[in-house]
């Protein structure tokens, strides 16, 4: 079987599911796989043996300088490209499969800080809502249902009007990464807010449309959005920064892995622990300062034991 029709196959998949995004990450990484094993000679999937992948990967390290998190992911364009072969693989195409590169945590996973969770918050509430073409009110609400939601970039570009429930102030999700229909939420003022954005552009299908064209927005129309805001700011703004933000949000709050992981519509509560991983880090911090011996020796320090008496004793010590 021929790897470009493999990868077309992928393609055509992705297209046909709706993940413009996935559809992109896919088409990209894919034709860097396929330059690089026709360079070697290699076109099917009857060739591509478990020692020629293992090549590619030491090239993309040492010879590309690739970062790790870009191995991992033309390792993984690579895999989706076998997984489209619906005969029985090969030994050598199985060997693949079976290599398993640790995903490295993205930078952009990292939350916003309190500090800069305010100032976003501060100039989304600034936004002139009246500009040129009322611009500013369609951000104001893209902003604002982001960051109650942490809703993904695809998914908020593929809200039809028909599922936005004003009884309840909910949107109902059909068109989602995970392919499971979930609830998000909004509060009252972004419920004035949506009547009047809708009063003013008069959407016919998505939420979201081209005002010239009528076309839904793509999703690097919104992440540009974030983007210029991020700069105007000083750090880094993204959709999937927000999703963080709102996940760590959530678990600052007490809500338990299985809460954040369908509120954040993940398929593999795996997914959920990695996005947890900051807040490991601070709850794991925290245990460090504030613990029984911690507390002992900070009282040692405070009451100079060496020269008090023995009643500077905690009462369980005594």
């Amino acid at each position: 079987m021929e790897l470009k029709k493999l990868y077309e196959s992928m393609l055509l998949e992705k297209e046909g599911q709706r993940r413009q995004g996935t559809y992109a990450f896919y088409k990209a990484k894919g034709q860097k796989v396929l330059e690089y094993f026709k360079e070697k000679g290699i076109t099917t999937l009857e060739r591509l043996t478990y020692d020629e992948v293992n090549r590619f990967l030491i090239y993309l390290r040492k010879e590309r300088g690739l970062s790790e998190k870009t191995v991992v992911d033309l390792f993984s364009a690579l895999r989706q490209i076998i997984l489209m072969h619906t005969g029985t693989l090969t030994r050598e195409a199985k060997k693949v499969l079976e290599i398993s590169l640790a995903k490295p945590v993205s930078v952009h996973r990292k939350p916003l800080t309190n500090y800069q969770t305010i100032k976003l918050i501060n100039f989304i509430d600034s936004i002139d809502e009246d500009n040129i073409n009322h611009s500013g009110l369609r951000e104001k609400v893209i902003f604002l249902i982001s960051l109650q939601s942490g809703i993904r970039c695809n998914e908020l570009v593929n809200i039809l009007v028909n599922q936005i429930n004003f009884d309840n102030n909910s949107i109902h999700l059909v068109t989602t990464k995970s392919h499971r229909e979930r609830d998000i939420v909004f509060d009252d003022s972004t419920k004035e807010l949506l009547h009047r954005y809708i009063e003013v552009f008069k959407p016919t299908m998505y939420l979201f449309e081209n005002e010239k064209t009528g076309e839904q927005f793509s999703p690097k129309r919104v992440q540009k959005l974030f983007n210029r805001t991020g700069k105007k700011l000083g750090f880094q703004v993204t959709p999937h920064i927000i999703r963080t933000t709102q996940a760590v949000d959530m678990a600052e709050s007490h809500a338990n892995e299985f809460e954040i992981m369908q509120a954040m519509g993940h398929s593999d509560i795996r997914t959920t622990q990695i996005y947890l991983e900051n807040i490991v880090g601070k709850i794991n911090r925290t245990q460090r300062e504030h613990n029984v011996l911690a507390e002992f020796r900070r009282m040692q320090i405070e009451d100079n034991w060496l020269d008090d008496t023995e009643q500077s004793l905690p009462n369980y010590l005594n």
